[in-house]
């Protein structure tokens, strides 16, 4: 046996799959800091608006159940591992369709 065939990719070719992976897990941290920070802001609007408008519970309900979609979508990323580029495309037509229905559903 060859004293190449049994030694790992070296060099460039290693730090590229390296970089790759910290490149990717660091998006992930990111997104999921993102994902907090959404889940908090949303959850003091929902509080800031029954309070204020002094909604009934169904209608926070409806509030709520908009949201979970919203977190359903957004869940795929992590779950599928689609690239950030392939994400925002995603995203982009999910929401169009999501506005359509929630149009539909407050009419």
């Amino acid at each position: 046996m060859g004293k190449f065939g049994s030694h790992k990719p070296r060099g460039k070719a290693a730090m590229t799959t390296n970089m790759r992976k910290i490149v990717r897990q660091n998006q992930l941290c990111g997104f999921l800091m993102a994902l907090d920070g959404i889940a908090i802001t949303w959850g003091a609007l929902i509080q800031n608006l029954r309070c204020e408008l002094g909604l009934t519970d169904e209608q926070v309900q409806k509030i709520i159940r908009v949201g979970d979609r919203y977190w359903e979508m957004v869940g795929e990323f992590k779950n599928e591992g689609m690239a950030p580029e392939e994400f925002a495309e995603y995203l982009e037509a999910k929401s169009a369709q999501v506005e359509k229905d929630l149009r539909e559903m407050w009419t």
